[in-house]
């Protein structure tokens, strides 16, 4: 597998190799490449945490009093819902139910920020690196607003636990993403061999498919752990990856000849 890796780099049209992997270092070949894709989220994301110990004290202090009673938020004065930005993240406090978890996505894509917090009417939205989590108050019922404060003072004292989170969250999302993108590169790879009538199994397909997506793969990570993005680098990758595995099929066949 480790030869494939280096030929995938050196040498892409050797992808066709691919074909004799077994499943188990197929697994393995995907598992490493999806961490390859981690990297640069995770380079932003920890970043991002080092500023939450000072941006949770901000929060914190804006908070005002409530209780929560029947799993919702409840308070004798008049509560105003607003949204509260910091330099790390964004914090909605949503008791009278004007706001979706949609609108929270939304807000955290335009201005840029990668961790969102949402106090809704009946339940706290988390959404850490594009990864929502949702938690229903029925579980903490009688707690009042210094629990919340707590939470978000604490921030900075739970950094190791923030980070074991986020880089098992933005791995398992990375993973089905990046999977997902490999079953539509192979469905386009499928269509070629179909032209040419060629008889692959799917997963044979997809497996070549994947390690011809190594380089696309390795190159956008490091352009985007340095920053650099482009808003057409899905179209670039599926194009690349595509290229090569078309570019490794003609190989094996002149070869074959």
């Amino acid at each position: 597998m480790f030869n494939l890796l280096k030929e995938a780099i050196r040498n892409p049209l050797k992808s066709i190799q691919a074909r004799e992997l077994k499943r188990s270092q197929a697994w393995l070949y995907f598992l490493f490449l999806s961490l390859v894709l981690v990297v640069p989220l995770m380079i932003e994301s920890f970043s991002v945490i080092n500023d939450l110990e000072e941006d949770g004290q901000e929060i914190a202090a804006s908070i005002p009093d409530f209780t929560i009673e029947n799993g919702e938020i409840q308070s004798d004065a008049k509560l105003d819902s607003y949204v509260y930005q910091t330099d790390s993240l964004l914090f909605f406090f949503d008791p009278n139910g004007l706001m979706e978890t949609e609108t929270i996505d939304a807000n955290l894509e335009t201005m840029g920020q990668y961790v969102g917090v949402g106090l809704m009417q009946d339940q706290i939205y988390i959404n850490v690196v594009s990864t929502p989590l949702t938690f229903s108050y029925d579980n903490i019922d009688d707690t009042d607003a210094n629990f919340f404060r707590e939470m978000f003072t604490a921030f900075g004292s739970t950094d190791l636990v923030l980070y074991l989170f986020m880089t098992v969250s933005v791995f398992i999302f990375i993973s089905l993403n990046f999977g997902l993108e490999l079953l539509l590169m192979t469905l386009f790879a499928n269509i070629f061999l179909i032209v040419r009538r060629i008889q692959w199994p799917f997963l044979q397909t997809f497996k070549v498919v994947m390690v011809a997506s190594t380089l696309p793969t390795i190159l956008f990570s490091v352009l985007n752990s340095f920053g650099v993005y482009s808003s057409i680098q899905f179209e670039a990758k599926v194009f690349i990856t595509v290229f090569i595995f078309l570019l490794s099929l003609k190989s094996e066949t002149k070869t074959d000849k």
